[in-house]
């Protein structure tokens, strides 16, 4: 949590190099409370790192129980602001798509946070995007309600006599949104 940088960094480096977090459940809280973190490639090493804990390979030890009710907890409780800092991982580094998809599923408000980030129209349009893409994947029933709003809203502004749901080549509106709606 040091306001430096590399600090950080050399101190995520050591407990991940300890596997800390599968044995600490304070490790594990503190590593959940850093999913926003402000460097984006920093954050994406946290996530990693939670990933790791939460989906550990056969032959490594199962993380402790006291570490996976922290996590658990701890992913349980995201809002909009570490789910949109989620998102913004993805959108920095596309490899994050499945320890993202492992946190996400963690949280069963996830639904709702993806769906008001994907309708917020002043939100960045990759980020939408990456919302939209989450919410296909992981299969939140309660956003179905915000896809079908948005595909309503968006369907008029579609290119009229193409009858399909892409938009013009070359165009970054919204409407590059209703491919994803719709799949």
């Amino acid at each position: 949590v040091s306001p430096v940088l590399a600090e950080r960094r050399e101190g995520l480096e050591r407990l991940v190099e300890l596997r800390a977090g599968a044995h600490s459940p304070l490790v594990a809280y503190l590593l959940t409370t850093r999913i926003a973190e402000p460097d984006i490639s920093l954050r994406a090493q946290v996530i990693k790192a939670l990933f790791d804990i939460l989906c550990f390979e056969a032959g490594e030890a199962e993380p402790d129980e006291g570490v996976c009710a922290c996590l658990a907890s701890g992913l349980a409780e995201m809002r909009t602001r570490r789910i949109f800092a989620l998102l913004q991982v993805v959108d920095f580094e596309p490899s994050m798509t499945g320890p993202v998809a492992a946190l996400l599923m963690a949280c069963s408000f996830a639904g709702n946070q993806l769906s008001s980030i994907l309708m917020d129209r002043q939100l960045p349009l990759t980020i939408r995007k990456q919302a939209v893409s989450f919410v296909a994947e992981i299969g939140y029933m309660d956003a179905a309600p915000a896809l079908e709003r948005l595909g309503a809203r968006l369907e008029p502004k579609r290119t009229p006599g193409r009858g399909s749901t892409e938009p013009l080549p070359g165009s970054e509106d919204e409407t590059t949104l209703l491919p994803l709606v719709y799949d």
